[in-house]
């Protein structure tokens, strides 16, 4: 299974519930709303950067949202990622 397409899955089942819960900065996202973002930043993988299946992708990042956005949509494009930590 492709854990790109979890979001599409749970957001033709129920898109209003909770997705993802950023404590730190009080944000809240649905599956409805995580999906939408995983099509748009996946479509803009493949279209507008040409990544292909079996391309990677290294995101640098804290643990957010955001990484969630990016992270998903890489494994939604067919693209293998490479997670870059920090201190």
């Amino acid at each position: 299974m492709n854990l790109g397409l979890i979001p599409a899955k749970t957001a033709a089942l129920d898109p209003s519930r909770e997705a993802l819960i950023d404590i730190p900065n009080n944000r809240r996202m649905s599956f409805g709303e995580l999906d939408h973002r995983v099509q748009r930043l996946a479509n803009g993988f493949r279209g507008t950067l040409g990544l292909a299946k079996g391309d990677r992708v290294a995101i640098l990042s804290k643990n957010c949202i955001q990484y969630m956005e990016v992270f998903t949509p890489a494994l939604a494009a067919a693209s293998l990622r490479n997670r870059l930590t920090g201190a």
